[in-house]
């Protein structure tokens, strides 16, 4: 018999496994129960105004090390052009943005080979739009994402978003690189949404009066 809970801030993982008598086989259960919070934020979706998606990554609890190692991986297999890195303020807590644009199945694929949190990856069949998002504003006591770096790539092959382009370097001072193809498209709509549901449910007051000063 083998009884284990595993768990880290978002989630708790209880597995029960035991062995069938008279027979070579073993039944295991799993239990995972999520973490709801219940917190208003601002942030950018993945999805382009002519459909396509760049792709979005959330790390949580990956040291930088093997962030970059990930990151590299991909740009490889793919031939993904640069990452650009965002800290949280929880330790070894990372966003990665990557401008390439990709069909809503293609970029699905490519999440799908990262070591990123597949609670995010696979939170585009939920949200509502079907697209990625990434945190840009406070939530809570907690601080807005900060750039960190960006990891360079030698590939430049994909068109890339304008728009995500544009507002990483207004709204983070990110320097300003060179693509071949960029889609020139300059709208990219900012998204107010629940950690907990992501849903259209009413704004708080305090949060709508915190969101004048972000």
């Amino acid at each position: 018999m083998d009884f284990r809970v595993t768990t880290d801030f978002k989630v708790k993982q209880i597995s029960f496994a035991f062995k069938v008598p008279f027979t070579e086989n073993t039944t295991r259960f799993t239990w995972q129960i999520y973490r709801d919070p219940n917190a208003w934020c601002t942030g950018i979706g993945s999805q382009c105004k002519d459909g396509r998606h760049v792709l979005f990554f959330d790390y949580d609890s990956k040291e930088l090390k093997q962030l970059l190692g990930d990151l590299q991986f991909l740009q490889e297999r793919w031939h993904l052009s640069n990452a650009y890195i965002f800290a949280m303020d929880r330790e070894n807590s990372y966003h990665a943005i990557i401008l390439d644009k990709f069909s809503v199945s293609k970029a699905y694929t490519i999440l799908r080979d990262a070591n990123s949190d597949p609670g995010h990856r696979e939170s585009v069949k939920k949200v509502r739009g079907h697209e990625w998002l990434l945190r840009t504003s406070p939530k809570g006591e907690r601080d807005r994402p900060k750039w960190r770096g960006i990891l360079k790539s030698k590939y430049d092959e994909h068109e890339i978003s304008t728009a995500h382009k544009r507002f990483i370097e207004v709204n983070y001072g990110v320097p300003k690189l060179i693509y071949k193809e960029e889609d020139n498209i300059d709208e990219l709509p900012v998204i107010d949404y629940n950690t907990g549901n992501r849903t259209d449910m009413e704004k708080p007051k305090e949060f709508l009066e915190a969101k004048k000063n972000v």
